[in-house]
């Protein structure tokens, strides 16, 4: 295993034609549905990346022990799909993943009748899981920890014997998730009533259905992120189009704050960077898209720019604890910041440090995030290179498309 690499910008223009993963949230809710409906669903251009290979390779294993590494996504998923199937089950993950909670989504799934145990700290994995056929019924959600409750809950619900209403408590964040986890049940059939907070699902069954899985608008960021702290460039997306169950598709509208401007031609989104006064300040709620946070601070703190990025609270328990991370390191950057439990504040210092080297924390929206800042600095240093397989195996490959020289 490589344990860093060094980015190095060369000269010229910044221009490419760069390959996306396949949507991870749409490959992994894909699977689930398939798994539920006996194989019937046609999964096409399924994700790549490692979170999403690991969540197949499991469905397909016979257990007792299911060991999902940092997957976070596969743990809470695989809890409620395992509390129906009948068998006894082992639910593990990495250290980071025990410190992961799903306290809220393991008391939801108790209420219908779901027998897990914690076998270490309370409310955290690993999880014994005593599959069996359940009634379902109306449960509470407090929907401001984490949206993959939610989804978890109703991707097994139309298997539920009274199917299941959802009724959602407190703010919700990260909404187009949930959005997304509907439109693709409702592909496969699965009969769905919403109103205000409510969300019905009737028993039944998901139907034969083909699943397109789009190409990653999470992903996207780190290119709409090195477009708009260049001089010059202009990068094609292949493949990613704005007519999209994503979410994080906001960034096209966010980044037009930093001089990005985009066209899709032909399915391709193309950006070129426009000259444009920088901003003094941008303040923005992440509440629904907070994946795409890393990439803006690292944009904001590249071009001086002050601001608070708020709505944050769930990146506190990713792969890592994100604000922090992000604190951390664009202090050794000389850019001053200030945190608190839902937010970052980007004080305003452009970056002014050169030779740092730059932790990644198991974090894969670390490591990309930062990348891009060889086109600021000449060079920068990303240890753990490895950690991007979790949702864009390619990305390397695809920077040094982009003109710049990564060695060892």
């Amino acid at each position: 295993m490589i344990n860093a690499i060094y980015i190095k910008r060369k000269k010229g223009e910044v221009s490419s034609r760069v390959n996306l993963p396949g949507s991870k949230s749409i490959t992994n809710r894909a699977f689930i549905i398939n798994a539920l409906s006996g194989g019937r669903i046609n999964i096409i251009n399924p994700s790549d990346a490692e979170d999403s290979i690991v969540l197949k390779n499991l469905l397909d294993e016979q257990g007792p022990t299911f060991d999902v590494g940092h997957a976070g996504t596969v743990m809470r998923f695989l809890a409620a799909l395992f509390s129906i199937i009948q068998g006894e089950r082992i639910l593990t993950g990495s250290e980071r993943m025990k410190q992961r909670p799903v306290k809220e989504l393991i008391r939801v799934l108790s209420s219908i009748g779901a027998d897990i145990q914690f076998l270490g700290k309370k409310g955290f994995p690993p999880l014994k899981i005593k599959g069996k056929k359940l009634s379902g019924g109306k449960v509470d959600i407090n929907s401001t920890i984490s949206s993959q409750y939610v989804s978890a809950m109703l991707m097994i619900a139309p298997y539920l014997e009274n199917g299941l209403v959802i009724s959602l408590k407190g703010r919700v964040i990260s909404a187009p998730y949930i959005e997304m986890t509907l439109d693709l049940m409702k592909k496969c059939g699965a009969k769905i009533h919403e109103k205000d907070t409510l969300i019905t699902v009737a028993s039944g069954e998901y139907t034969p259905a083909d699943i397109i899985v789009e190409k990653d608008w999470s992903a996207a960021s780190y290119w709409y992120e090195l477009v708009a702290i260049s001089y010059e460039a202009e990068i094609t997306l292949s493949g990613l189009s704005k007519q999209t169950i994503q979410g994080d598709s906001v960034l096209d509208e966010i980044f037009k704050n930093f001089g990005v401007r985009s066209k899709e031609i032909a399915g391709n989104t193309v950006l070129i960077k426009l000259p444009q006064p920088i901003l003094n300040r941008f303040d923005y709620d992440f509440t629904n898209c907070p994946d795409l946070a890393q990439a803006v601070a690292v944009t904001m703190a590249a071009k001086g720019i002050k601001g608070i990025l708020s709505g944050i609270t769930s990146l506190r328990i990713k792969e890592t604890d994100r604000i922090s991370a992000l604190s951390t390191e664009l202090e050794k950057l000389g850019v001053a910041t200030l945190c608190g439990a839902d937010y970052i504040e980007i004080l305003g210092d452009k970056i002014n440090k050169q030779d740092v080297t730059i932790e990644t924390y198991q974090d894969h929206r670390m490591a990309m995030a930062f990348a891009p800042l060889a086109e600021v600095l000449g060079e920068i240093r990303i240890k753990n290179p490895g950690v991007v397989k979790k949702s864009y195996p390619g990305f390397w490959i695809e920077l040094e498309n982009a003109g710049f020289e990564i060695t060892v």
